[in-house]
């Protein structure tokens, strides 16, 4: 471990506070033991996605006539989803989309609220959609007795 110790100015200190935090989130992560291309690929991944998702919000928004542009939902987008990750509710529902009425105030909007639902049904719907598939697939297989072998047998009484 490192010792850093500049007791002259306050800035020093915010450089160690800074540098102490990210040691021990690094640490905790365990990152070290992840090459350098796996970060990195998940990193620019992790960026694409999320900007993707803004990209719907803003799309949504444009549709429910927000009244903001693409850097003004750029901006305000990730603090929204930021909220929306906070549990209060189930699922998020109803946070996210205050979060993101209040945010399109701040910002000059309006309709965060429906901009925010209309793209959280875009963003939900393949998941929706792959488990109602899967669930059909499941009952099926279990129908035709594929999954006889891995339930447990019953004895029946005569």
């Amino acid at each position: 471990r490192v010792e850093l110790r500049h007791k002259d100015s306050a800035s020093g200190n915010i450089l160690i506070k800074a540098y102490e935090f990210i040691h021990n989130l690094v640490v905790r992560l365990n990152l070290s033991k992840y090459s350098k291309r796996t970060l990195i690929i998940s990193g620019l991944l992790s960026i694409a996605i999320h900007s993707l998702a803004i990209g719907l919000i803003y799309l949504c928004s444009v549709h429910s006539q927000a009244g903001l542009d693409f850097v003004a939902v750029f901006s305000v987008g990730p603090f929204g989803l930021l909220a929306n990750a906070i549990p209060i509710t189930p699922g998020g529902l109803g946070v996210g989309e205050q979060s993101f009425e209040f945010l399109y105030k701040l910002a000059g909007g309006r309709n965060g609220a429906s901009s925010f639902l209309i793209s959280r049904l875009f963003l939900y719907s393949p998941a929706v959609i792959g488990g109602l598939f899967a669930a059909v697939l499941f009952l099926r297989l279990h129908r035709i007795g594929i999954f006889q072998k891995f339930l447990p047998k019953v004895r029946q009484k005569n």
